[in-house]
């Protein structure tokens, strides 16, 4: 089984739980070192804050960067380095060690949005003293299940090791429409189909092989997320479909058990 904390500097695309993945491994990341692992996780493009109405959704500790003018990453990086040393410290308390894990976050100016880093920024962000694990999420995907790429994203930057591809399950059986699917227009150019065609596991298969040759770095993993409803039979029926193109890639499904908590499978 792949082992992803050997990983240090990750990037994930795609589509149908991205932004779940990326803060519940920040969270499983948060423990290696004994407890005492630093991480960091944010976004090359956007991401939504929710601030006031789910203030818990993020977990840690929000680290704020101004805007893109001069100095304010480097601002960001003294702020980083302070909370590094605290929570670095003997006998630190709770909230200290909350801030291992931190939300790295530059908000727009209604504060509805967090503003993706550039690929240079991430790279320095990647070299930040004391930093374990880099987590970035690299495209949007308008909460829906499934998505085709423009030519503007992903959003990578050169300092990843890791590249994660998510998709959705709940994209089968959807239409390439509006609302159903994020950039109906390119699906159909890329799945040589007509719009409101129905997205079936043949066509899944080559959204998720489509996502995976994105992904710049050697080491790559593909999620089948919103996996609650799927068989594993059918996991693996697809995971075998694909390795007949991607022979290498690490296969995970992702889905939340009766409790809540989040579940990985590995194909």
């Amino acid at each position: 089984m792949i082992n992803l904390a050997d990983f240090k500097r990750w990037e994930i695309i795609g589509s149908g739980g991205k932004t779940t993945f990326m803060l519940e491994n920040a969270k499983l990341l948060a423990k290696q070192k004994c407890g005492q692992a630093k991480v960091i996780f944010t976004t090359s493009t956007h991401l939504a804050w929710l601030g006031a109405r789910q203030p818990n959704f993020y977990p840690g500790r929000l680290l704020e960067c101004g805007g893109p003018e001069k100095g304010s990453l480097e601002a960001a990086e003294v702020r980083w380095r302070e909370l590094n040393l605290l929570t670095s410290a003997v006998g630190a308390s709770a909230q200290e060690e909350a801030g291992r894990l931190c939300g790295l976050a530059r908000l727009n100016a209604e504060r509805t949005k967090w503003i993706g880093f550039t690929p240079g920024e991430l790279d320095r962000i990647s070299c930040w003293p004391g930093l374990d694990y880099l987590l970035v999420e690299a495209d949007g995907s308008k909460r829906l299940p499934v998505k085709a790429h423009a030519t503007h994203e992903p959003v990578f930057y050169a300092q990843a090791d890791l590249g994660v591809a998510i998709i959705g399950m709940q994209g089968l059986g959807k239409r390439v429409e509006e609302g159903q699917v994020h950039r109906p227009e390119l699906m159909c150019q890329l799945l040589h189909c007509e719009p409101g065609a129905v997205i079936g596991a043949g066509q899944f298969v080559r959204l998720a092989c489509a996502y995976l040759a994105l992904l710049p770095t050697q080491a790559k993993v593909l999620v089948f997320s919103q996996a609650e409803n799927s068989q594993p039979n059918f996991l693996a029926e697809l995971a075998a479909q694909v390795r007949k193109y991607w022979n290498t890639v690490a296969i995970l499904s992702q889905a939340a058990d009766k409790q809540g908590q989040i579940v990985y499978r590995e194909f």
